[in-house]
């Protein structure tokens, strides 16, 4: 028993009819749950529509048909909680989003479908508190971020998971206080770093 095909797409259980075209005038009148294809004539989005701009709960596709984002909008651009995905349909982001960046809390993935980063973001970098791991899934670091690099306090590890510093980081290298162990786990130095390595001249 096969079930009858429907030309309808459904977005959070609701089925909706309603089909606009993007460059419809009469859309900028219409609030409730639509369609709108591209000029290809495929559907690009469906969801809920606010006086003719993409607000509240909506999924985005490419016009080749390739979904792109589920979640939340706010005039036109992804806003509050939504999943970003990559052209192969594994999450590229899941998270809050503002203003069509990632932005608040998330998670970011390697397109195979493992975690990269998982904490706060803003204007779509790595911003605040996060953990940062390599493609074989280990944590690589973990602490404060700012435009996507290593930034305040953290800690850093080899990639068999042993810590390898741990301290204070200046854009993305050890700068200031830290604690530097051997791959083997073992206490190697403590005192002041500056670019990444011994701030030889603080010992003299």
């Amino acid at each position: 028993f096969a079930a009858p095909v429907e030309d309808t797409v459904t977005t959070s259980n609701v089925v909706t009819t309603v089909y606009y075209d993007y460059d419809d005038l009469d859309l900028a009148e219409f609030s409730g749950k639509a369609n709108i294809r591209a000029a290809n004539g495929e559907v690009v989005y469906t969801g809920d529509i606010v006086q003719g701009y993409c607000t509240g709960t909506g999924t985005l596709w490419t016009q080749d048909g390739v979904l792109t984002y589920k979640g939340a909008f706010e005039n036109n651009k992804m806003s509050g909680q939504g999943t970003l995905y990559y052209p192969n349909g594994k999450p590229k982001y899941v998270g809050e989003f503002k203003d069509n960046n990632f932005s608040g809390t998330g998670s970011y993935y390697f397109n195979d479908g493992t975690l990269q980063y998982e904490g706060e973001f803003q204007n779509g970098v790595y911003c605040g508190e996060g953990i940062l791991y390599n493609e074989k899934g280990k944590m690589v670091y973990e602490g404060q971020f700012q435009s996507s690099m290593y930034h305040g306090s953290g800690i850093s590890y080899y990639d068999s998971g042993i810590k390898r510093y741990e301290g204070e980081f200046y854009m993305g290298k050890a700068q200031g206080a830290g604690m530097l162990y051997s791959r083997n786990g073992k206490l190697l130095f403590t005192g002041q770093f500056a670019r990444d390595g011994i701030h030889y001249e603080s010992l003299i």
